[in-house]
């Protein structure tokens, strides 16, 4: 994990599409910003979701060390 990383913990990620008739299989879900803080990802969250109203985004806590569960929060 790079030292960017290990300061910016809290990640905006895009939530996949599901189509009808798509596989379940899941797919990693793309990072779209890191942050320092969560209140910093869940606003740059809400902009994103005033400027693409189609697209869902997620708030999720990516510890630094990779031992603990990760916690997530709708946007």
């Amino acid at each position: 994990m790079t030292t960017f990383n290990r300061l910016h913990p809290w990640c905006l990620v895009r939530s996949p599409d599901r189509l009808e008739g798509e596989s379940a299989s899941p797919s990693p879900a793309p990072v779209v910003a890191r942050f320092r803080s969560c209140n910093d990802a869940i606003e740059h969250g809400r902009v994103l979701r005033r400027l693409i109203p189609g697209v869902r985004y997620r708030v999720v806590y990516d510890p630094p060390d990779k031992g603990g569960a990760s916690a997530s929060e709708q946007v």
